[in-house]
């Protein structure tokens, strides 16, 4: 099978410099790594399909400055940080209202950690997530506060 040559060609941050060489994964299979060089200097090794693919166009010290310091902190995973991929998010994000905290930092230093059985609450339902409009309440107390279970 010809090798496609991708010296030369950018891939967002990267720039191919040449062919570093063949491998082989565990399984046997054969793969062509290049060596590329980052917008920063950096010169590392990369996979072709990687590249190709374009599951990697930044090295790694870049990545970690470019990403916004709300994805820094270290919390993802917790109770407390609010994922916009989850599924009832339409009912926030969608009605306009906003995480107007200027970092997560900022969010928890307000809050606190989360309770055990509590969930956030905004004191004005219809306000953004903000200082002075989040607290902490016990599930019970958030289902009365909702939008489904306010009269008009």
């Amino acid at each position: 099978m010809k090798r496609l040559d991708l010296s030369g060609t950018k891939f967002g941050r990267l720039e191919v410099i040449g062919l570093s060489g063949i491998s082989r994964h565990k399984d046997g299979r054969a793969f062509t790594e290049w060596n590329v060089r980052c917008i920063c200097g950096a010169v590392f090794p990369v996979q072709g399909s990687t590249l190709r693919f374009r599951t990697r166009d930044v090295c790694n010290k870049c990545r970690r400055e470019s990403n916004p310091p709300n994805f820094r902190h270290g919390l993802r995973k917790t109770r407390e940080y609010e994922n916009p991929k989850n599924n009832k998010y339409y009912r926030y994000g969608g009605r306009g209202i906003k995480f107007l905290f200027s970092s997560f930092e900022e969010f928890f230093k307000e809050l606190g950690p989360r309770p055990e059985g509590f969930v956030i609450d905004r004191t004005d339902n219809e306000g953004n997530y903000e200082p002075g409009n989040v607290q902490w309440v016990n599930r019970s107390q958030s289902i009365r506060n909702s939008s489904r279970c306010l009269k008009n």
